[in-house]
């Protein structure tokens, strides 16, 4: 009976000696937020990303290079879960989106101060921040060109949720064109 039991507690300690042996998964969201196809080496796999659109690329985590399509090579020690390649060098505007009530609003808000940012020439207040590193760690909760939603379910002990949005500088434009006709023809209405 020993024996089974120390063949046992064996098995499972190499079990768990393997598992953490075993590398982490990382996922590589590579980004292309121009009008024209691109290229993308990661060590020797080559990616294409195809125009205004993301592709995802699942690696073990440590050091990878990096080819952009103007030859430069990049070295970059992949640690975390999720990271985000941005072979276009374009500077995107990270937003927080709150989701609550009134009162839990002006709560954050007051715990979470605003800051200034020049995005596109404009200076921008809120609580903002630029992203425009080749490689980051993804630290937002929706992507470039993905909608946010309408509504958040938050835990019960929750009295409001925040979601961070990653915006591209065309999806910046449009979004403030629509917020800009929205207001001519609330005007409009209001005077008709």
């Amino acid at each position: 009976m020993k024996n089974i039991k120390f063949v046992i507690y064996g098995v499972i300690g190499l079990f768990i000696i393997f598992s953490l042996l075993q590398p982490k998964s990382v996922d590589l969201v590579i980004d292309n937020p121009t009008d024209s196809p691109m290229t993308v080496s990661v060590d020797e796999l080559t990616v294409e990303v195809p125009a205004r659109e993301v592709v995802w690329v699942e690696m073990g985590t440590g050091e990878r290079t990096i080819k952009l399509e103007d030859d430069s090579q990049h070295v970059f020690d992949f640690q975390k879960d999720a990271y985000f390649l941005n072979p276009s060098k374009t500077s995107y505007l990270l937003n927080e989106h709150f989701y609550g009530d009134l009162a839990a609003q002006l709560s954050y808000m007051s715990t979470h101060p605003d800051q200034k940012v020049d995005f596109l020439g404009l200076e921008l207040e809120g609580r903002y921040e630029i992203i425009d590193e080749l490689i980051s760690e993804v630290t937002w909760d929706v992507g470039a060109r993905e909608s946010m939603p309408e509504s958040v379910q938050g835990d019960a002990d929750e009295s409001y949720v925040v979601l961070k949005k990653l915006m591209d500088p065309k999806e910046f434009v449009e979004e403030m064109m629509q917020q800009f006709q929205a207001a001519e023809e609330e005007e409009a209405n209001d005077a008709g």
